[in-house]
């Protein structure tokens, strides 16, 4: 069983993301927006639990889940965001 007792995670470039933290991909196009569910730490690897909530800013009916390392949300390719739209808002 993972150990989830992480909050956050800060990465080597100092960006802190936290459990609750919403999170889009730095692209143009079909861009996720993930919410971080979970920070836990498995074997020697420290990953984020995340829902895929939204694309291309407007929330989705169906929810995904996603598991990426808490570096690459941590990094470059990732901004903070704010929760979707909902659709027709």
């Amino acid at each position: 069983m993972p150990d989830t007792s992480m909050t956050t995670y800060t990465g080597r470039r100092g960006n802190t993301i936290a459990v609750g933290d919403h999170l889009r991909d730095k692209r143009d196009h079909n861009t996720r927006t993930l919410r971080v569910d979970a920070i836990y730490e498995i074997r020697a690897d420290i990953r984020a639990a995340c829902t895929v909530v939204g694309v291309d800013g407007v929330a989705i009916a169906k929810t995904r889940a996603a598991d990426l390392t808490a570096v690459s949300l941590a990094g470059p390719m990732f901004l903070p965001t704010t929760a979707p739209a909902a659709p027709n808002a």
